[in-house]
């Protein structure tokens, strides 16, 4: 299981920002409890700050603008832990319990999010 140590360079931060594909691997949502699509927000600080929202669904997975949608999930973090939680070198639920995610979202889906990006 991936540490709550890894980091990336400043500089590097921006051009993965930049060259995350806008449609993303998913193994899928199958459970027929979730609402879907699951909207997880995400608001990013220091280096490329932005909001974007991560959209799973039955089939996909997209990145886009955040925009006027609610959000099921919403998080904070600098953009170098999202990042790292994209390309599963973090796993959720250990960086939250270390303080690099704060969260205000239902524990519930935060189990179905953090089993996503295990398979990220």
């Amino acid at each position: 299981m991936a540490g709550t140590s890894a980091h990336v360079s400043a500089e590097s931060v921006s051009i993965f920002m930049e060259t995350i594909p806008r449609t993303l691997y998913s193994k899928g949502l199958s459970d027929a409890r979730l609402p879907v699509p699951v909207r997880a927000r995400f608001v990013l600080t220091g280096v490329a700050a932005r909001r974007v929202d991560l959209v799973l669904d039955t089939a996909t997975a997209s990145l886009e603008a955040a925009g006027e949608s609610p959000a099921h999930l919403r998080f904070c973090c600098d953009t170098e832990t999202f990042v790292l939680l994209l390309y599963g070198r973090l796993r959720l639920a250990a960086v939250m319990a270390s303080g690099r995610v704060v969260r205000e979202s239902d524990p519930a889906l935060m189990t179905i999010l953090d089993e996503w990006f295990k398979g990220g």
